[in-house]
Order: structure tokens, then C-alpha cells, then sequence
């Protein structure tokens, strides 16, 4: 990280280089997911593949854009995994639709998952593969994910820190 920091680069471009390798590794496990599912468990892909995969990857971005702005919170790693843990995986499995349905939780936690990002994803998910609808009718939820990533990969480099302390 010192190297990094004495490089002639800004912030942004630091925090992309640091997110790419994760986000192509990511994305091939997308990949992965997706060919297993329709040819091992035959799920079938309705809408369009390059839509599907055009939206895991914003996805993808979005998850990994959080998880740089949760490292530029805390100080050590321990706690960024810990925070990660704490904060994005308990809510996005319970509060994303993934396991139960948002329209029959407590309104409360309605209101609280619409700041979940993987909750968009599964609606997108389930628009395009089952449904086999295009972006007409998932635009909302698309626009969502891109504006939660900008607003995640932009506070971060704001709040990215050129000193080791």
C-alpha cells in the first residue's frame, strides 16, 4: 500500500486498480453460475444473456464499490470483514427477497431494504431469466445499482486516506 501511495495516482485510479482484479474474477464466476444453472440444473434463461450478464456485472461493481467505502471507514482489515459480515450479509440474505418474499415483512424492514443492493439485483434476476423481460422494465432497478455504485466508489474516493497512519 505505501508503494501505491507514493505512485504519482490519484485516488480514483487506485481504488479502480484495486477493484478490477475482483471485479473480472468476480464476473467469471458469474459466469460459472449462470452456465451451471441452465446446463447442470437446466434453468432456463428467458430474457437476454448479455442483459443478464451486463447486470451481474453492475452488480458486481456495486458489491465490491461497498466494500472499498466499508475499508475506507475502518481502520485495520479485521474490522472491514468484520463490518462486511455485520452489515452486508445478514441484511442482504434476509432483507433482499432472496429467502423471504419484502412484501411480507414487517413494513419497517421494507423501508430498511431498499438500501439493500442485492434486493434490485434479485428482482433484475428473476426479470430477465424468468419472466424474460428486457431493460423496459427493469430500468428503475438498473438505474438503482448505477447510482448506488457511483455513490459507493465516490465516497470512497473521498474519503481515501494518502497517509498511513
Amino acid at each position: 500500500m505505501e508503494t501505491l501511495l507514493v505512485s504519482p495516482l490519484n485516488p480514483l485510479q487506485i481504488v479502480i486498480g484495486k477493484v478490477t482484479p475482483y471485479v473480472l474474477l468476480s464476473f467469471l464466476n458469474a459466469l460459472t453460475i449462470v452456465a451451471m444453472g441452465y446446463f447442470v440444473f437446466g434453468l432456463p434463461v428467458h430474457g437476454s444473456l448479455f442483459l443478464l450478464l451486463f447486470e451481474s456485472l453492475l452488480f458486481i461493481s456495486v458489491a465490491l464499490s461497498l466494500g472499498i467505502f466499508i475499508s475506507t471507514l475502518v481502520d485495520t482489515q479485521q474490522m472491514a470483514m468484520f463490518a462486511s459480515m455485520m452489515i452486508l450479509m445478514l441484511p442482504t440474505i434476509l432483507l433482499s427477497g432472496f429467502i423471504f418474499p419484502v412484501e411480507n415483512m414487517p413494513e419497517v424492514l421494507q423501508w430498511v431494504s431498499y438500501i439493500v443492493p442485492a434486493k434490485y439485483f434479485i428482482i433484475i434476476v428473476k426479470s430477465i431469466m424468468l419472466k424474460g423481460t428486457g431493460m423496459a422494465f427493469i430500468w428503475k432497478e438498473t438505474l438503482v445499482l448505477i447510482f448506488m455504485m457511483v455513490f459507493f466508489i465516490g465516497n470512497s474516493v473521498k474519503r481515501f486516506k494518502t497517509r498511513l497512519e
